[in-house]
């Protein structure tokens, strides 16, 4: 294949885009060119991170108009500082490592899959340069038959293939570095939205947090046998030793309507 510039491509792509109209889509080509469409998105998004990550790298914006990349995207895309420094960010995460960034632009793997694989790849340590090109390889080997999800904790199948002999140091190594970084990232934000509720977000460790839920639940749970008590002092799950209602589990942490959840400062 006789190989043309890319502006001159990537225009050509665009213009075939321009002329093409979802709503002539028919039945039954719907989920198939979805599918399509979604995998040229991937594609293109890697395209355009390495591109960018390339840019970055050779300080192309400073020289030809005297401002950081950042500020570029704001500017020539309208993007936030902060959108602009995400794209700038994972711009930079794929083209870390070269062939995860290739196999993404080729639509080998997905764009999820390689952000997967390059958070595996930075939480291996103690490998050495051979090691860490023979770890890339084994991820992308595994892109094939694994899900964005499962790559994300292939991290133990990775270091017993390529460093046997020090897996379990390497783990816990990998384990400590998390329980640090969740340490430093503890947060947990209060605010009013106005409109009659109180909003929180933030992050605990995991056994923190899993405390905490404990404490929630257990509030909850009290808080739920009150209301039903006043609203029907016979019934059977305020009676004195009887087996309080399910409680919630994990997955199913909704408060009961009439009920509130205390929230911890902690």
């Amino acid at each position: 294949m006789e190989h043309q510039p890319a502006a001159h491509v990537l225009s050509s792509i665009e213009a075939l885009l321009d002329g093409f109209e979802v709503a002539t889509v028919g039945a039954g080509e719907r989920l198939d060119c979805s599918r399509v469409a979604r995998r040229l998105a991937s594609r293109l998004s890697a395209v355009a991170g390495l591109l960018l990550a390339g840019a970055e790298a050779a300080q192309e914006s400073l020289r030809g108009t005297g401002t950081p990349t950042t500020s570029w995207l704001a500017i020539q895309d309208g993007l936030s500082k902060r959108e602009a420094a995400g794209a700038l960010h994972q711009a930079r995460q794929l083209s870390q490592h070269p062939d995860v960034g290739a196999a993404a632009a080729a639509g080998r793997i997905s764009l999820g899959q390689a952000r997967a694989i390059h958070t595996v790849l930075s939480g291996l340590d103690g490998l050495d340069e051979q090691q860490q090109a023979r770890a890339e390889q084994v991820m992308l080997g595994l892109a094939a038959t694994m899900d964005t999800d499962r790559l994300a904790k292939a991290a133990p199948l990775v270091v017993a293939d390529v460093a046997a002999d020090q897996a379990d140091e390497t783990l816990e190594r990998r384990l400590q570095r998390q329980t640090e970084a969740a340490r430093r990232n503890r947060s947990l934000t209060f605010g009013r939205d106005g409109n009659g509720s109180v909003t929180f977000s933030g992050s605990l460790p995991l056994v923190d947090g899993e405390a905490w839920l404990v404490i929630l639940d257990a509030y909850t749970e009290s808080k739920r046998r009150t209301v039903m008590e006043e609203r029907d002092p016979t019934h059977p799950g305020t009676e004195p030793g009887a087996t309080p209602g399910r409680r919630p589990t994990g997955h199913d942490r909704r408060t009961p309507a009439g009920t509130a959840r205390a929230p911890s400062r902690r």
